[in-house]
């Protein structure tokens, strides 16, 4: 329940402000009720995923794990005691996830294109909820490692965090490699390590006298903001678009400073939104649920 009153009402709220932006798409029932339900992802049409806040179908797919994490943590705990062997397990079953979803398109050759098609591998790779299940499970893995992990000097930390940035910079310079492999991005198995590698270093405990970069107020004070800041920034970006902001990205110095107000305004807007919508919201949701709970 505490999920569902930080996810839900935001996101309600999100496509009210997508409609009154971008105006009321062509209307169909079955688009409408999966994105109010957050089933959009189960559907390949770009149609019903992308009609209203298009970014959303990423909460579709998280709700799904959510409701996969205490059934996949259960049989985890209950098959396996050693938590470091459960650990490696977890991530080698999480990595099997992406490699056949990967391997299955490339032997029944699904091109990427048209990608609002169910055998289009951009579906199948990056937007189909049962592949994405491989994430949850190396998370959980991780997690498990981080738990288990003794804790490491400021210096460590530091050259894990350095190590993670040099491995992005590296896969990222290589991506267009991968482009045509089976057809479409690979769009989760060669990020796999680059990311898992930049959790852990900022996940790791340090020494006591070690603090973390992320720690600092002003840095967890945008994290808390960062839910609304995601489910925003498409349709405002698409709203400025769409009402001429294109002549700002002509020159450099006018896309600098377009991308810098774009940005200071989405935090403000964040701000807004978490403060007066979804913190009064999410206390209301729980407070009613514990007073039930109670009875």
């Amino acid at each position: 329940m505490d999920r569902f009153s930080k996810i839900y009402p935001l996101h309600i709220f999100t496509l009210i402000t997508s409609l009154v932006l971008l105006g009321i798409p062509t209307f169909s029932l079955i688009a409408f009720l999966a994105n109010i339900t957050l089933l959009q992802a189960w559907l390949p049409k770009l149609s019903t995923v992308y009609v209203y806040n298009s970014v959303s179908w990423a909460l579709s797919v998280e709700v799904f794990l959510y409701l996969c994490f205490p059934f996949i943590f259960r049989i985890a705990i209950k098959k396996i005691t050693n938590s470091t062997n459960m650990a490696w397990l977890l991530i080698i079953i999480g990595i099997s996830v992406p490699t056949i979803a990967i391997t299955a398109t490339s032997i029944f050759n699904l091109n990427r294109y048209p990608i609002d098609k169910m055998w289009s591998a951009h579906y199948f790779l990056y937007r189909f909820p049962i592949t994405r299940l491989g994430d949850l499970i190396i998370g959980m893995g991780l997690a498990f490692i981080v738990y288990n992990s003794k804790p490491v000097s400021k210096k460590i930390a530091y050259l894990l965090q350095i190590a993670s940035a040099l491995l992005y910079i590296l896969v990222a310079s290589q991506t267009y490699r991968f482009q045509s492999f089976s057809g479409a991005s690979s769009f989760d198995l060669i990020w796999i390590p680059v990311f898992s590698l930049a959790i852990y270093s900022l996940a790791i405990p340090t020494l006591k006298e070690s603090k973390h970069i992320f720690s600092s107020k002003p840095l967890v004070e945008l994290g808390t903001l960062s839910f609304a800041f995601y489910l925003f920034h498409d349709q405002i970006y698409t709203y400025l678009m769409n009402h001429g902001a294109g002549r700002f990205l002509e020159t450099k110095t006018s896309y600098l400073l377009f991308i810098s107000i774009l940005l200071f305004g989405l935090v403000i807007l964040s701000w807004f939104t978490h403060k007066f919508i979804e913190q009064p919201t999410q206390l209301y949701i729980r407070n009613k649920f514990s007073k039930k709970e109670k009875v």
